[in-house]
């Protein structure tokens, strides 16, 4: 059996995320989180921008881990949905306002990430008989 290996891991005693491939115990302060944030945000957007893919599971852990900071106290939703917008215009020339309209965040609730992969090509499998 595959051994579990969590990608992050809220520790209520420290206040803080721990990050296990960042070192054993490894605990990051604010500024190092939400640059960890930062990367993750801006790897989904590029790999998209680009015609790729992002595998589910790496969307799914970003947003767990956004709402396990907010839940935690260290910032609000506001505060990531915003930097998150940053990271989205860095690689697209426009913010998420622009793309998806000012209330974006009425569509996409908190922790969501608007992140979508092109549609792929639709191509009829049989003839069509008339």
């Amino acid at each position: 059996m595959p051994k579990f290996t969590p990608c992050w891991v809220f520790d209520m005693r420290a206040g803080c995320l721990l990050l296990p491939h960042a070192g054993v115990g490894s605990m990051l302060n604010d500024d190092q989180l939400l640059e960890h944030l930062r990367q993750r945000w801006f790897d989904i957007f590029q790999r998209l921008a680009n015609e790729g893919e992002v595998p589910p599971a790496f969307v799914l852990r970003t947003e767990g881990m956004m709402e396990a900071w907010v839940v935690s106290g260290q910032c609000s939703a506001v505060q990531l949905q915003a930097e998150m917008s940053t990271q989205y215009q860095r690689v697209s020339g426009d913010s998420l306002a622009q793309v998806w309209g000012e209330n974006w965040s009425d569509f996409f609730r908190f922790p969501q990430i608007p992140a979508f992969a092109p549609r792929a090509p639709v191509v009829p499998s049989t003839n069509e008989v008339s």
